[in-house]
Order: structure tokens, then C-alpha cells, then sequence
């Protein structure tokens, strides 16, 4: 999760929220694959065709600040992304992981991480605001993340987590007064359409996934029967 935290801080600094947004948007499909590889998760098509809608929405809302032209950068965002997908698959199906513990921990790697880049000399102003988002907006919400993941999958979790990258350019222009063009707007209504889409009807059809059961466990069901 430090790690995670790490270069995806990184990656806004060095190439933009642009292309960060636009390759984290990838992260449900990539969660979805890892997980049914790893624990053998049965992940039905309509969590790969919603991800592909919000990807397409994302795609729309940035696409005029689009540059690919720092490779080696866009390779650590890249790093950052499967470590955060690990994060979540390992969060959904390890549920008796303390998530404080994870939490306070992964705090205290990311400071070391980032201490060699910091610039000590800041202003009071800017040292509050700092303190606020990592003392209460950051570590609040990864908790909120980590209890989710306990009963949903990985997946679904880094699917909703898109919510963040879409409601940013709102938030940017609420509190910061950034102008949010009509490609944001018309790219943003696509992708949580998409997203209230899926959950309205995993909750009305009930939609559940399991673990699709080893060579081994299927020996053990015939053993017991016989």
C-alpha cells in the first residue's frame, strides 16, 4: 500500500492527473484478471464491459490533455497500479487482515518513502492543509476502503474507487474554481452512469461471485460423499 501511495503521488507530480486518471481507470479490469488468477474468483462480463464504459467516459472528459511523453514515468504508474490492485484483491479475500494495523503501517512506509523528496521548507498554510489530508481525509478513507473490501470483491472496490478520479475536476472547481469543460461533463455523467448502473443491478439480480473450486477440493467433496 506504501508503495501504491507512493507512485501514484509520484505520477501526478511528473506526468499530470491527466494520464494518471486515464491509466488508474484500467485498474478494475486489471484487479478482475489478477483476482480470478490468483484465488480463482469468478468474475462475470458485465464488471469488464462497466470498466470499459468508464474508461471510454474518462477517455472523453481528458482527452484534449492527453501527452504520452515521459515513458519512464508512466512506467511507475504503472507499478503503482498493480500494487494497488494487489492491495484490494489481498484486502477482499483475506478478511481477518487488521486493517488498522495495514493502515498504520503503510503510513509509516509512505513517510520514509517520501521523505527524501519533501521540501521541509513550507508555510504554516500549507503545513495545516498537509497535516489534514494525511492525519484525517487519507487515513480515513483508506480504512473506509479496507472495511468495504471485506465484502466485495477486489474488483468491485477498485471500481468504485474510479469515483475519485471523476469527482476531482467538481471538487477542483467547487474549491479551487478550475474550470470544468463540457467533454468533463459529458465524460464524468458517462462513467457514474456506468458505475450506478452496475451496482443497481448486481443489487436487484443479487448478483454474488464465487471462487471457482480447485482439482484438489473437488477430491476432497468426492472423498467425503464416497
Amino acid at each position: 500500500m506504501a508503495f501504491a501511495n507512493f507512485f501514484f503521488f509520484y505520477s501526478v507530480k511528473y506526468i499530470g492527473i491527466t494520464i494518471t486518471v486515464l491509466i488508474y481507470a484500467t485498474c478494475p479490469i486489471l484487479t478482475a484478471i489478477l483476482e480470478s488468477i490468483i484465488y480463482k474468483t469468478k468474475v462475470r462480463k458485465m464488471l469488464y464491459a462497466t470498466s470499459l464504459i468508464i474508461i471510454f467516459g474518462l477517455f472523453i472528459a481528458i482527452k484534449d490533455n492527453i501527452k504520452f511523453d515521459e515513458m519512464l514515468n508512466i512506467f511507475f504508474c504503472l507499478i503503482g497500479l498493480i500494487c494497488f490492485s494487489i492491495i484490494y484483491i489481498i484486502l477482499s479475500n483475506k478478511k481477518q487482515v487488521d486493517r488498522r494495523s495495514v493502515i498504520t503501517l503503510c503510513g509509516l512506509m509512505l513517510f520514509f518513502f517520501a521523505l527524501p523528496f519533501a521540501n521541509i521548507k513550507i508555510n504554516l498554510q500549507d503545513f495545516c492543509l498537509l497535516f489534514f489530508m494525511g492525519f484525517f481525509l487519507t487515513s480515513i478513507s483508506r480504512l473506509a476502503i479496507g472495511y468495504g473490501a471485506m465484502f466485495i470483491l477486489g474488483a468491485e472496490v477498485t471500481l468504485i474507487c474510479v469515483l475519485e478520479s471523476i469527482l476531482a475536476p467538481i471538487w477542483g472547481h467547487i474549491i479551487l474554481g478550475e474550470i470544468v469543460n463540457l467533454n468533463m461533463i459529458i465524460g464524468g455523467a458517462i462513467s457514474i452512469f456506468a458505475i450506478i448502473f452496475y451496482i443497481s443491478m448486481k443489487a436487484r439480480y443479487k448478483i454474488s461471485y464465487q471462487q471457482i473450486p480447485s482439482i484438489n477440493q473437488n477430491k476432497d467433496k468426492k472423498l467425503k460423499r464416497k
